[in-house]
């Protein structure tokens, strides 16, 4: 059976994007998977809307691809630009409280990133 599945993460620059993605490549690859990472690299500190894109197939892969299978939206940005690019049957996981997005849709999972908080 063959495997390919696109991810996007999205966020405000300085959250982590490059991060996630280098550890989800990183356990994929440990996996025996391939990956593609692609790094949206722009010259921000901190605030604007940056994202990473994973591609894994078990087979080599080249580039990523336009269809998203997962989107994790930290910011809403992410959800207005990027949401028509998940496929029908796509997951898209997002910070409710932070982004205020309400969805009915099954595969709309919010989560409360931004409630939680470091001791």
């Amino acid at each position: 059976m063959d495997v390919d599945v696109s991810i996007r993460i999205g966020g405000e620059a300085g959250q982590g994007m490059h991060s996630i993605g280098f550890i989800m490549g990183k356990v994929f690859t440990r996996h025996g998977y391939y990956a593609f990472i692609n790094q949206d690299v722009e010259s921000r500190i901190r605030g604007g809307h940056n994202f990473v894109q994973i591609r894994i197939q078990n087979k080599p892969v080249y580039a990523i691809k336009n269809e998203l299978d997962l989107l994790i939206a930290l910011d809403k940005q992410t959800i207005t630009q990027d949401l028509s690019d998940l496929t029908e049957d796509g997951v898209m996981i997002f910070d409710g409280p932070k982004t205020g997005f309400e969805s009915d849709n099954p595969n709309h999972f919010p989560c409360l990133w931004s409630s939680l908080r470091m001791r």
